[in-house]
């Protein structure tokens, strides 16, 4: 039995967290071959969690394990699972080199130095 059809669910995948999340868009081969899964995953944009979040004013700052990342892109880096937000004013003194950014990767330990220094 073939489970191929000719349309989809398009997914994309949080750069900042790396799951995959339902786009809401039906995408549909022109053709009508059989060719689709259930779902098509098109390329990187922030969850709805996520972006909102960013809409709030925060930054997002990912703990990755550059030793067994393949590459510094969103699909090679490892995430090791830590997240935190901080408000951007505070990254912007506290990490000046995210300035700009919606989210950053920051290695092993740094959230943890962080939460720390604030009490948490």
């Amino acid at each position: 039995m073939n489970d191929k059809g000719y349309v989809t669910l398009e997914q994309a995948v949080c750069p900042a967290c790396g799951r995959a999340f339902e786009t809401g868009n039906l995408l549909l081969d022109q053709r009508l071959r059989k060719r689709f899964d259930r779902f098509t995953v098109t390329g990187f944009q922030m969850c709805p969690e996520d972006q909102q979040k960013i809409d709030a004013g925060y930054r997002i700052l990912v703990e990755i394990d550059r030793a067994k990342s393949d590459d510094m892109t969103p699909e090679g880096v490892y995430r090791t699972g830590e997240v935190a937000y901080m408000r951007c004013e505070v990254a912007d003194d506290v990490l000046p080199g995210s300035k700009g950014h919606q989210f950053v990767w920051v290695g092993p330990g740094v959230i943890a130095r962080l939460r720390e220094m604030v009490g948490q």
